[in-house]
């Protein structure tokens, strides 16, 4: 009767000893694979970072120089530094010739002209009777202001054309879109000169 008890002691002994290096085993290598996951998702998004070079004020100063088609010597500059604008990061660039100041926003990576502005200051008139002060017609107007952003009409979307008077003033306001920038000019009916211009991103 002692030796079956003693057999039956040492075989639940046994038992006991290999399921107990089972789990530890098992538990061991559960262990292993989050660790390699985590590892690879990180070298993953250490991989996808990326910089940006600005393109400098000089440069910024140069583009919107050549886009108002404004020599150096003949621009007095008011402000040129870079600012942040609902998130973008831009170089505001303003400056005057002659009597017309010139303001222009440019994104400080790309050099894409986000936004341009152009008046023309100290400019004062009476009023002119209507007879006399509508020399354009419109198609002339609008042909001022394509040739001026250096589009041809069959490339833009028209989105107004009228004659209007401001301040006993005639001039035409010609709105169109051109290659996602939105272009604003407002046109002296008497003569074809162009009293005011806007340009910028239809995104803006």
């Amino acid at each position: 009767m002692k030796k079956i008890r003693t057999l039956f002691i040492l075989a639940l002994t046994v038992s006991c000893i290999f399921l107990t290096a089972g789990c530890s085993g098992g538990s061991g290598g559960n262990s292993d694979t989050p660790a390699s996951g985590n590892t690879a998702a990180v070298s993953g998004s250490g991989s996808a970072a990326q910089t940006q070079t600005e393109i400098g004020l000089e440069e910024a100063e140069k583009i919107a120089l050549q886009d108002a088609g404004i020599a150096e010597a003949d621009a007095v500059y008011v402000t040129a530094h870079p600012e942040y604008d609902d998130g973008a990061y831009i170089y505001n660039v303003e400056f005057y010739s002659g009597n017309t100041e010139y303001d222009y926003e440019i994104d400080a990576y790309t050099g894409e002209i986000r936004s341009f502005d152009q008046d023309i200051e100290n400019y004062t008139i009476g009023w002119i009777p209507q007879g006399n002060s509508v020399q354009i017609d419109v198609e002339a107007a609008k042909a001022a202001a394509f040739s001026k952003a250096g589009v041809t009409e069959d490339s833009v979307t028209l989105t107004k054309a009228e004659l209007e008077y401001d301040d006993g003033r005639a001039m035409y306001q010609i709105e169109f879109i051109h290659d996602k920038m939105e272009y604003e000019f407002e046109i002296d009916a008497a003569d074809g000169s162009i009293i005011q211009q806007e340009k910028e991103s239809v995104y803006s």
